[in-house]
């Protein structure tokens, strides 16, 4: 995972963790490589043949019915679907554990992740929260 995000272009990091950090805390690592597949649950994309991570999409759960998505996507690889094929396998996974909505943080500037959730053909609403945009996406419809 730290690899993965030391791979990944500055701009990258910082749309993802909202700064451009070469490298993620440990402790953090950790906790982001922790899955239970129920609140927390994450996803990645490798090439075949080769164990790196290109790829993570995540959720946690923040409130009953309720998590939060987000995803890395090493810059060469992004525009290919793979954030697509992430956000409809962390749909079904949290579908089965009783999630009916995603809600995402994201930086007004980050187009590229607004227009995915736009594309996804579920019910959205964006509305500011201070300096970021709150989405939420209705996965029950």
């Amino acid at each position: 995972m730290r690899r993965h995000v030391a791979r990944s272009s500055a701009e990258s990091r910082r749309l993802r963790f909202f700064k451009s950090t070469s490298r993620l805390d440990p402790n953090f690592a950790d906790r982001l490589a922790e899955v239970d597949h129920r609140r927390r649950c994450a996803f990645v994309g490798h090439l075949c043949g080769d164990d790196a991570i290109r790829a993570v999409g995540r959720y946690e759960a923040t409130a009953p019915g309720e998590a939060e998505i987000a995803f890395l996507i090493e810059d060469e690889f992004q525009g290919h679907g793979l954030g697509r094929e992430l956000f409809e396998l962390l749909a079904e996974n949290a579908a089965r554990n009783g999630i009916k909505r995603f809600t995402a943080m994201v930086l007004p500037e980050n187009r590229k992740m607004i227009g995915m959730f736009e594309r996804m053909g579920r019910p959205m609403s964006v509305r500011t929260d201070g300096c970021t945009l709150l989405v939420e996406l209705d996965l029950a419809a």
